[in-house]
């Protein structure tokens, strides 16, 4: 059993709910597998699924090089593309990722209440240089593990 399934599990629906221009919500494992997907009904895909995979390790990658800057900016929490036909928010979770996609035009402050829901215990970014257990992760503080 990974960390991924142990930890709390974000709700892809209310994620879509925020705003009817969220189009598609997928949570993501460390290695870019799409654990669980959540889309809005009559919404087709940009992309074919093949392509959507890849993006997926792509974004993996891409936070994970990102993680460099950790120790002097914290944690990486939200990562937003603007696109032409497309805004994609990339949400960095406990021991994953969650990706939504959404129309342009989608405010900001909207992609800022998606990862307002995310912002949770248990579902925050894990602190790479925090003390590691092998079955529950980074040692919270005053824990006696």
């Amino acid at each position: 059993m990974t960390l991924l399934e142990e930890s709390p599990r974000p709700d892809l629906e209310s994620l879509i709910s925020v705003d009817p221009r969220i189009r598609f919500a997928v949570l993501v494992d460390p290695k870019g597998n799409p654990k669980e997907y959540a889309s809005r009904s009559g919404c087709e895909s940009l992309e074919p699924e093949r392509e959507s995979r890849l993006y997926f390790e792509q974004a993996v990658i891409g936070t994970d090089m990102a993680s460099v800057a950790n120790r002097f900016h914290g944690a990486l929490r939200m990562v937003v593309v603007q696109r032409e036909k497309v805004m994609i928010m990339v949400f960095a979770i406990y021991d994953g990722l969650v990706i939504v996609s959404a129309e342009p035009d989608l405010p900001l402050e909207e992609a800022a209440e998606v990862g307002r829901r995310l912002d949770m215990p248990g579902m925050r970014p894990r602190d790479p240089d925090a003390p590691q257990t092998r079955a529950t992760g980074p040692r919270q503080s005053g824990d006696l593990r």
